[in-house]
């Protein structure tokens, strides 16, 4: 038995990498709906949180970290857009409308980053 039967096939990904998972088409459109849900979903978080979580009861001590996740929740998204979006722009992945897309994403997740920060300085600012 020689030492090239014992390696894997460096081509071969592994089941839960990413590349087996989603072709890189399928990287720029979740890219693109997780950036614009970044951007679109600033204030659609509040609404279902608050109603699954408090109804209508906000005890005083929670009310910071809930203004923190709702920051947060949609600042993760673009993060995560942008890291499928960066799948796609790499060279060897794509070069046709899926570039397009994931150029789009990586736009739309910088603006929702963006607005994810002003909220959380607003946020800030008005709690002292």
């Amino acid at each position: 038995m020689s030492e090239t039967d014992n390696r894997t096939d460096p081509a071969q990904p592994s089941w839960w990498h990413p590349t087996a998972a989603l072709s890189p088409k399928g990287s720029a459109i979740a890219g693109f709906t997780l950036a614009a849900i970044s951007l679109l979903g600033q204030s659609a978080w509040s609404t279902a949180a608050q109603a699954m979580f408090f109804g209508s009861n906000w005890p005083q001590s929670t009310v910071p970290w809930f203004l923190l996740s709702l920051v947060l929740a949609p600042v993760l998204s673009a993060v995560l857009a942008m890291l499928l979006a960066r799948r796609v722009l790499t060279p060897p992945a794509g070069n046709g409308w899926e570039v397009h897309l994931a150029r789009a994403a990586v736009i739309i997740a910088e603006l929702g980053i963006v607005l994810g920060v002003v909220a959380a300085i607003g946020n800030l600012l008005l709690q002292h």
